[in-house]
């Protein structure tokens, strides 16, 4: 976690230095992000939490605000790191249809959503029962199924790290494997096996 930190501590000076272009939210509590995970009944990334520990959410503009576009205009046209209560709103909302999972799964809900990519797609967690396991980012893309949803970046450090070096700027669509729902299913086994194990 010493990169995630250290790629934190980069974010906050250039909050300093171009204020105009990094647009992140004072930090989240501890029990901001604990409750979030108790009322959506997940765990998040170990990664992610941290951010959150660092900026409830937030965002790299391509232009600089208000110079060029309002902050919501601006905020709308970027890839955007979502907050504790922009997690819980989303989450809740594709929870609540089972979004592009089958309807006789009554297990959690298992996709995370964490960012909302400029041209207004989801990018996803897998949720796994504990922190220890980094999910893979995946582009849910609300055309395809997650059986399509193809790896973006191995980790969230590893998208954030491309995140601040691109200047807001992320991979959004893939095609490499794994795939959402076959990590998922692999998550899943991994589960089952460390109980049956205890």
């Amino acid at each position: 976690m010493d990169e995630l930190k250290e790629t934190l501590h980069r974010i906050e000076y250039q909050i300093e230095d171009a204020s105009e272009y990094f647009h992140f939210n004072e930090a989240a509590t501890v029990n901001e992000i604990l409750d979030l995970e108790a009322e959506c009944g997940f765990v998040l990334p170990k990664s992610y939490r941290i951010f959150l520990n660092y900026f409830n959410g937030g965002f790299i503009s391509a232009f600089p605000v208000p110079a060029k576009l309002s902050f919501e205009s601006a905020r709308w046209n970027s890839n955007v790191l979502l907050g504790t209560n922009e997690i819980r709103a989303e989450y809740e909302k594709l929870s609540a249809r089972r979004w592009k999972i089958s309807a006789k799964n009554d297990n959690t809900y298992p996709f995370i959503p964490f960012c909302w990519t400029s041209e207004n797609e989801l990018l996803i967690f897998v949720s796994s029962p504990n922190d220890k396991n980094e999910s893979h980012v995946f582009d849910a893309f609300h055309e395809e199924w997650p059986a399509s949803w193809g790896c973006l970046y191995p980790s969230f450090i590893h998208l954030l790290n491309d995140y601040l070096v691109s200047n807001g700027g992320i991979s959004k669509i893939s095609n490499k494997p794994p795939f959402a729902e076959e990590y998922l299913n692999q998550v899943l086994l991994n589960n089952s096996e460390n109980i049956c194990a205890i």
